[in-house]
This record gives structure tokens, sequence and C-alpha cells, in this order.
């Protein structure tokens, strides 16, 4: 099965408009996904860089970067990827 990367960005912004609550994702995975993805946390993904503030918290799954990023969100994004 493919390994799925998702990046929690917890930079300033990001953490306090909620990517704090994203970071234990991995643990309300559906049991099929948890052995797939990797969660890691990480310092800016850059997609408040331009002001786009009301986008925060972000978060990039592979390649995807996901603006308001909210738990359903994610695994909506996980799920595309592993087609499931």
């Amino acid at each position: 099965m493919k390994t799925i990367r998702v990046e929690i960005c917890m930079g300033t912004t990001c953490y306090v408009m909620g990517s704090s609550a994203l970071a234990n994702i991995a643990n309300e995975l559906p049991e099929a996904l948890r052995s797939a993805v990797e969660v890691v946390g990480t310092h800016c993904l850059k997609g408040c860089s331009s002001g786009d503030f009301d986008g925060a918290p972000y978060a990039r799954v592979d390649d995807e970067l996901i603006a308001s990023a909210t738990k359903q969100k994610l695994i909506e994004a996980i799920e595309r990827r592993l087609q499931v």
C-alpha cells in the first residue's frame, strides 16, 4: 500500500487557527488508513505568505496544499489518494 505524507503547518498563524487540533489526526483515522499515513508537523507551508491568513490552518497531503484544513478535509484527501 502507498504511504501518504500529511504535513501539518505548525507556524504561528496556523497553530492559533487550529492546526494544533490536527496534529493527532493519525490516531483518529479509520483503522484501514492508519498504516498508510505518515503525519508530521512542519514549521511553515507558506500558505499564508501571500497574506491569505483566512486560509489557515494549512496542511499538505502529498503534493496538495489544503487551506482551512479540518480533519474531514484531510481524511477525504487521503482517501482520494488511496482510492478507498
